[in-house]
């Protein structure tokens, strides 16, 4: 396997069942009240369940039942309820910093960039590159705000604290369009590159279909 797939390899051809285990075994022996400052969560002692917000919902994590759901009780399905769980387990009480840095500058990023761009970036400029005026309606969808950045772009809220930043700008006749995700710079401090690559995976695809839907 080449090694810029790696970081994608193993999410593809492997279960994330050890990757959850291990998830809930870690929260399970960490200090709830400290995940939940450092995650910016909520903690209730009685039902031994952390709420934190996603996108523009919140999740719950029940830690004896091993559980994730959103707030309408539906289920958390994968990948993004191991994102969930990581983001409990890696958060920061660290506010972001405004520095906007893009997926190379990331450890190990410049190495699975390739991955990285065949899996979100050229999907994102294929969706909202003829019409990036899209991509504004498409990010209301998850609770983005637009920011003043390329020919569209949107602020999404993934987790507290961690803002991902998709940008289009429009092609011409002499440029061809192009699309990026960004991140403020204190994403190294809350998530694994491996959880930022997926994380702009699901992100990009729910942007896809809502703007499908408009």
């Amino acid at each position: 396997m080449p090694e810029e797939l790696v970081l994608f390899g193993d999410r593809a051809q492997k279960s994330d069942h050890d990757a959850l285990v291990l998830a809930w075994k870690t929260l399970g022996v960490s200090d709830p009240q400290l995940i939940a400052r450092e995650a910016m969560a909520e903690w209730d002692g009685a039902a031994r369940a952390v709420s934190v917000r996603v996108l523009d919902r919140r999740v719950t994590a029940w830690l004896g039942e091993e559980k994730v759901a959103w707030e309408n009780g539906a289920p958390v399905f994968p990948p993004m309820h191991l994102l969930v769980l990581h983001y409990l387990e890696r958060g920061r009480e660290v506010e972001p910093s405004g520095e906007l840095i893009g997926f190379r500058e990331l450890e190990g990023g410049n190495v699975y960039f390739s991955a990285f761009e065949a899996q979100s970036i050229r999907p994102l400029t294929r969706a909202f590159g003829p019409d990036p005026k899209k991509l504004l309606a498409a990010g209301k969808t998850l609770g983005a705000e637009p920011y003043r950045l390329g020919h569209a772009c949107v602020k999404v809220p993934l987790f507290p604290r961690v803002p991902i930043y998709a940008v289009v700008w429009a092609g011409d006749d002499e440029v061809p369009a192009s699309s990026n995700f960004l991140f403020d710079a204190t994403i190294r401090q809350q998530m694994h590159t491996e959880d930022v690559a997926v994380s702009c995976s699901v992100l990009g695809s729910m942007l896809r279909k809502a703007a499908e839907k408009l």
